[in-house]
């Protein structure tokens, strides 16, 4: 089996700042490559080198140390399907806090079933083209933040660290 790892299991180890969460990712990485290849996609690659810790040559030391394989192109599958998801997760996540381009104003916003202030959307874009990136390839996905990509993805097979 392919596993596909998202950016925080790999931050966990570059970074080397919770011990704790760099050894689990160890374990899960390890796990992962003893059932097959690892494979990172672009946005995981791009959201590594945007994070500034590494440089590209780095970072692509980093990662060919850990031996992951990167996959950076994308079909229209893998597009279009993080468009439909993130679309769905926004209209579920307004943002609590808008601000009026025009006069300023700001505007909250509440659940109309429960009332619930509902908060800004938590998670990017490039969240869900990595979910979509996974399921596209039919790989499983090694997250620390399952929930996410159970509720968006559902079929995709994922791997807690």
């Amino acid at each position: 089996m392919v596993t596909c790892v998202d950016t925080n299991v790999i931050s966990y180890l570059l970074l080397d700042a919770d011990p704790d969460k760099a050894a689990a990712a160890q374990t899960a990485l390890d796990n992962a490559s003893g059932a097959g290849r690892i494979v990172v996609c672009g946005p995981v690659f791009a959201e590594l080198l945007a994070a500034g810790a590494w440089d590209q040559p780095a970072l692509l030391a980093g990662l060919s140390a850990m031996r992951l394989d990167l996959e950076l192109d994308f079909d229209r599958h893998v597009w279009v399907g993080a468009s439909v998801a993130y679309a769905r997760y926004l209209a579920a996540r307004r943002p609590a806090d808008y601000t009026c381009p025009r006069c300023l104003a700001r505007q909250r916003f509440r659940c109309r079933q429960c009332g619930q202030e509902l908060s800004r959307p938590k998670h990017v874009l490039s969240d869900f083209l990595i979910g979509a990136f996974a399921q596209s390839r039919e790989y499983a996905l090694l997250t620390d933040d399952v929930g996410i990509y159970q509720s968006f993805f559902p079929g995709l097979t994922l791997n807690a660290m």
